[in-house]
């Protein structure tokens, strides 16, 4: 199967500009079939032989991974905060990001259960062996797609889950409507109740409603602070934020640092 590769707008990164200049990254749509399930495949290589290594920071969205290197893959469910990876020597990673949701099918039990933790892909899929080491011996973009289309094709569902649909809507909102600062909101938008939206969100997503958009409002300041045209005191408003002192609160605990020293740095 022809791949299509995604063009869309790279986020999460922290420091893109620098930080793509020690890596490539290739992101691929995934087929029809899949893209019910699964938002894009990836792939980071890096070179760094006689180089310092590269600790790249990224900023979590509320999608499952499944990541195969060597000698660590793994399952890396929703990861609730900033997080890091050390690039040295050279490497390769090929990377299966599912859609919010998308990986419960497979998983077939809350996927709050490992928020901020890993799982074994032998937890999950018995005969992962083999796809394992065929994906990482190939070199081409193409034929590691390939493979993995195969893989979790033959892993697939008889039916979708119309839940999937449900919540990878509410989320799609959340990301582009700004004046969404509050689970409120959502259950004015949608017409789900909130207890049945914390469930929903616990079960497929494994994170609360509440979570992902305290994510994606300060995914927009972190965007800003990278252009270098914010005014923390607006953004700190237009937000819902009521003081300052909220703000500085939330953001320190999603990216590690203040605004400030953010910024500063």
């Amino acid at each position: 199967m022809a791949i299509v590769y995604n063009s869309e707008k790279v986020r999460g990164v922290l420091n893109l500009s620098e930080s793509e200049k020690n890596y490539q990254l290739a992101r691929i749509l995934p087929s029809k079939e899949l893209s019910f399930y699964v938002e894009q495949f990836w792939i980071v290589r890096w070179d760094l032989r006689n180089k310092k290594p590269h600790l790249q920071e990224n900023i979590p969205h509320p999608c499952v991974h499944l990541v195969l290197e060597k000698n660590k893959s793994r399952i890396v469910g929703i990861v609730t905060r900033k997080y890091s990876y050390c690039l040295q020597d050279a490497g390769k990673i090929f990377g299966i990001k599912f859609r919010p949701g998308g990986f419960y099918p497979f998983l077939n039990s809350a996927v709050a259960e490992f928020t901020d933790s890993n799982l074994s892909m032998h937890d999950v899929f018995d005969d992962c062996e083999n796809f394992i080491n065929t994906v990482l011996d190939e070199n081409a973009d193409e034929a590691m797609v390939n493979y993995a289309e195969k893989f979790l094709c033959s892993k697939l569902p008889a039916q979708k889950d119309n839940n999937i649909e449900k919540i990878n809507n509410i989320i799609a909102k959340i990301e582009t409507d700004r004046c969404i600062t509050k689970v409120d909101n959502i259950v004015t938008i949608s017409g789900i109740n909130k207890r049945t939206l914390q469930r929903l969100f616990y079960k497929y997503v494994g994170v609360s409603p509440k979570w992902v958009i305290k994510k994606y409002r300060l995914q927009e300041v972190l965007e800003k602070f990278e252009n270098g045209n914010v005014d923390v005191q607006d953004m700190i408003y237009e937000l819902g934020y009521f003081d300052q002192s909220h703000f500085i609160r939330d953001f320190k605990a999603f990216i590690g640092k203040s605004p400030h020293m953010y910024m500063d740095n």
